[in-house]
Order: structure tokens, then C-alpha cells, then sequence
């Protein structure tokens, strides 16, 4: 690889960084319609979630980070979302077009629970897996994936609220996924742990 290429790479993977770092802080913010400009205006994109499913073209994957995102919330106040990055592995295609990136994210959110809606402070970890594609010369998330390692309250470890009896929040409004994913999330005291997102590793071109 010359010194050129080299740069070139720095330079994707600085961009790279940056959208992922920008897509955290809408989040974190609320502003969901940004978070969902973030993605390649094509009809192949994909937003995979654990146990909700797969979410496929524009109109899918902005009903799951949009549409449902409000309704999760059900109203602003109190709401809160806080996503961080961890542990960055970016594999760029030889091509320079393409990108794969795996991060772990720890997570701390206000939720509301059954029965009666009331908030609840939750522990949520899980893991970033995402495939990117320049547009315009641009980078922008093409495929994404969101893994969840386990979810629990604040009051709570997230042994004694495994998947089964964790908090039960209150997902008003999921939209109708195009599939399931080809995984399950969340902790067990019987658990396996596999490797969901799979590991980046140097490819040519997609």
C-alpha cells in the first residue's frame, strides 16, 4: 500500500468516525429525522434489531428510527438516550466505495415500563455492526445492525433480570418488521455468546 493509499484510508476511517459519532449524538438529542438522514438514499437499505427484526428500504428503516422512536418515548419529557462508542474495528473495502465497522456500546436509558408507564432508569449494552457506502463521495450507513447483550434497571444486575423477567417496557407503536433477524438477543443465564456482529476483516470490494 503506498503512502497515498494509506492517507486515504486515515481519511475514511476519520470520516467514518464522524458519522458514527453524529449519529449518537441525535440520538442522544432526539433529533431523529437527522438520524435517519445519515443513511444512502437507496432502496437497499437495512436496519437489523434482534428480537424486532429486519427493517428494509427507506420507508422501513425510518419507520423503526423515527416513527417508533417517538412512540417509544411517548412524550418528551423525561426522555433520554445515552449511546456510547466503544472498541472501533473499520475494515474499507480496497475499492475505497464500501466499509464495515463493529463497535460495543454501553448505553443508560429513561424508559417507560408496564404496568402502570411509570419511568425507569435501564442499563442497556449491546453492539454496533454496520455496513457503509460512499455516496457522492460521501460515507453513509447502507446496512445497519443493532444487537442487544442484555437490558436491565438500574436496581437490578443484568443476571438476576435476564431476558425473561427484565423490565417490560412499554413499546408502543413497534412497526411491522419485513423479517426476523438470524440471531436472539438478550442475556441468559444459559447463553452462549457467539460473534453477533461478525468481526471486520479486510475484503476487496462488495
Amino acid at each position: 500500500m503506498t503512502l497515498e493509499q494509506k492517507v486515504d484510508r486515515l481519511w475514511d476511517r476519520h470520516e467514518i468516525e464522524n458519522l458514527m459519532g453524529r449519529y449518537v449524538l441525535y440520538h442522544c438529542a432526539r433529533e431523529h429525522e437527522k438520524t435517519f438522514e445519515l443513511f444512502a438514499d437507496r432502496e437497499d437499505i437495512t436496519l437489523s434489531c434482534g428480537d424486532m427484526g429486519v427493517y428494509k428500504g427507506k420507508k422501513g428503516v425510518k419507520s423503526f428510527f423515527v416513527e417508533w422512536h417517538y412512540n417509544l418515548e411517548m412524550t418528551p419529557e423525561g426522555a433520554f438516550n445515552e449511546h456510547v462508542l466503544t472498541t472501533p474495528v473499520i475494515e474499507i473495502a480496497e475499492d475505497g466505495q464500501t466499509a464495515y465497522a463493529v463497535w460495543v456500546s454501553p448505553g443508560a436509558e429513561t424508559r417507560h415500563v408496564q404496568p402502570d408507564g411509570d419511568l425507569e432508569a435501564i442499563w442497556i449494552w449491546g453492539k454496533y455492526g454496520v455496513e457503509l457506502i460512499k455516496e457522492d463521495g460521501v460515507w453513509k450507513f447502507w446496512h445497519f445492525t443493532i444487537t442487544q447483550d442484555f437490558m436491565c434497571d438500574y436496581h437490578h444486575s443484568w443476571v438476576e433480570c435476564e431476558k425473561t423477567n427484565g423490565p417490560k417496557v412499554m413499546n408502543l407503536g413497534m412497526p411491522a418488521s419485513d423479517g426476523p433477524c438470524d440471531w436472539e438477543d438478550g442475556y441468559t443465564k444459559k447463553i452462549v455468546k457467539t460473534m453477533v456482529p461478525p468481526m471486520p476483516e479486510p475484503y476487496k470490494t462488495k
